[in-house]
């Protein structure tokens, strides 16, 4: 059997894993990942390996994943013993900013990141095709598309219709307005690993839903997920600012075969 350290944590609701840096053999990180995702192993919705030296962050997919960063910066701000920290991410060319608050075994963290590298895409019917380095989201208007009773078939059929089937990953996100605020759906897929999630928060599609705002001129805008939890997130010349909750649920050693 293969023990591994692990911590499990929650940003946002979107439960992940970090694991340490090459702590998996590589020809068979894909089904280890997919066990230890598993409700029969620690339940979780993502997986990535951190480096706490570098320090790096590296998804299991090679995506880029926001609510992750949140919580490796909440991982470096329990490790430093400090509050503010720039990092790398995997799928996402420049580091990261992050300033964290503390009281353990909650966090909150706070990005900055500039969007050089992001551009949205409005579709022929109406989608919106909104691309990050790392990930690419499709904006999809729950109030004239409802969300599918097969999320798993919707996505694969979204990939194929829009040619995004080789891309590292891609969430659909049904966004809705109500009153002044916004709620998603996201449902993602990371091709390395084969999993698709009806996600309970993804970052990075509020951020997307954030630049579809921005485009509108709107400056900031309070996105909430399916967990409950709410993410902030300011939009000033190119610099996108994000604010989240992050809870640190478990951390110890998993067996597995």
């Amino acid at each position: 059997m293969l023990k591994i350290p692990f911590s499990k944590w929650s940003p946002g609701g979107n439960t992940t894993l970090f694991l340490p840096n090459a702590s998996l053999p590589s020809e068979h990180q894909a089904q280890i990942i997919q066990q230890l995702l598993s409700p029969e192993k620690l339940a979780a919705e993502q997986a990535g390996f951190i480096d706490l030296f570098t320090p790096k962050l590296t998804m299991a997919g090679g995506e880029f994943c926001l609510n992750a960063s949140a919580a490796f910066a909440a991982r470096l701000s329990m490790e430093e013993k400090k509050n503010d920290f720039a990092f790398a991410v995997s799928g996402w060319p420049e580091t990261i900013i992050a300033h964290v608050q503390e009281n353990i075994p909650h966090f909150q963290s706070q990005l900055s990141l500039r969007l050089n590298f992001c551009h949205c895409k409005h579709l022929a019917d109406k989608n919106i095709l909104c691309r990050l380095p790392g990930i690419t989201h499709i904006l999809i208007n729950g109030e004239h598309t409802p969300y599918p009773s097969d999320p798993k078939a919707t996505i694969h059929a979204l990939c194929q219709k829009y040619k995004l089937s080789e891309e590292f990953c891609v969430g659909a996100i049904w966004w809705y307005k109500q009153n002044q605020n916004y709620h998603i759906k996201p449902i993602v897929s990371v091709k390395a690993i084969a999993t698709v999630f009806e996600e309970s928060a993804c970052g990075s599609g509020a951020l997307a839903v954030m630049m579809m705002l921005a485009e509108e001129g709107h400056s900031s805008a309070q996105i909430w997920q399916p967990s409950g939890f709410c993410t902030h997130i300011t939009h000033n010349q190119n610099m996108a600012t994000i604010t989240s909750q992050v809870d640190l649920i478990a951390q110890g050693e998993v067996w597995i075969d």
